[in-house]
């Protein structure tokens, strides 16, 4: 049974601890936001066995998302993809095919027919793509998820995601406005942007970005589930 002793949480904006990348042995997600914890020593470098603890108390002190929402997406993940006996989680093993992991991730390839386990390294033309799309934009909104949503969508399945899948993949791209982006002057954490730069290092290189500080506004379900309601309208303006 591994040690509920974290690694010293994120206690200021200016104490960002150091990138340090992923070695041959170590194991990660296709999640973005875990891998980065995990590379910058929020979770155990190593990324196994992970407690259900540590797992909370990162999101909510590092990304200052609610406990309710950091206990969904944690015993989340532990249930569908961990060990529940010893309520702990590795995380390559959120790479298992269709439990939270789908086809058509923005920066992922789909898993190939038959395989368990989706890909976990970042699909480098994928971002590229993603990034030559961002540069027309001065700061990246919900709009913009969308229409990635859709493209990526229309591209890369067979079938539509089903219900659950595609809350899933809405979510994410919600997760990354709230956790990276800012609002604007008037605006409320449901009118985010986020720049390219950010996503650049957050997904393509999966760090936190050089200058990022956390939300001052703890990120709650009502914020995620508003934000993805946004991001649906735009994947359905933007879907042929």
């Amino acid at each position: 049974m591994p040690s509920d002793s974290s690694p010293k949480m994120y206690t200021s904006n200016l104490d960002v601890k150091p990138f340090v990348p992923p070695g041959p042995n170590d194991s990660r997600s296709p999640c973005p936001a875990l891998n980065a914890l995990a590379n910058h020593g929020y979770l155990p470098h190593d990324g196994k066995e992970i407690s259900l603890r540590q797992l909370i108390r990162a999101l909510t002190e590092v990304f200052n998302l609610s406990t309710p929402l950091a206990l969904v997406l944690a015993v989340g993940g532990v249930l569908l993809c961990g060990s529940v006996a010893k309520l702990t989680l590795t995380l390559h093993d959120l790479a298992l095919h269709n439990r939270i992991e789908h086809d058509a991730s923005l920066v992922h390839d789909n898993a190939h027919v038959g395989d368990k386990f989706a890909p976990t390294p970042v699909d480098p033309v994928l971002v590229d793509r993603l990034l030559d799309e961002a540069e027309a934009e001065d700061e990246l909104t919900a709009d913009f998820f969308g229409k990635m949503r859709a493209r990526r969508e229309a591209e890369a399945l067979v079938k539509p995601l089903n219900f659950i899948h595609a809350n899933f993949a809405r979510g994410e791209s919600a997760l990354i406005l709230t956790t990276l982006g800012h609002a604007r002057p008037g605006d409320d954490i449901t009118h985010r942007v986020v720049s390219v730069d950010a996503v650049r290092d957050f997904l393509g290189k999966e760090r936190f970005p050089d200058g990022w500080v956390k939300s001052k506004e703890t990120i709650g379900l009502f914020t995620i589930a508003k934000l993805s309601g946004i991001i649906r309208k735009a994947v359905l303006a933007n879907s042929s």
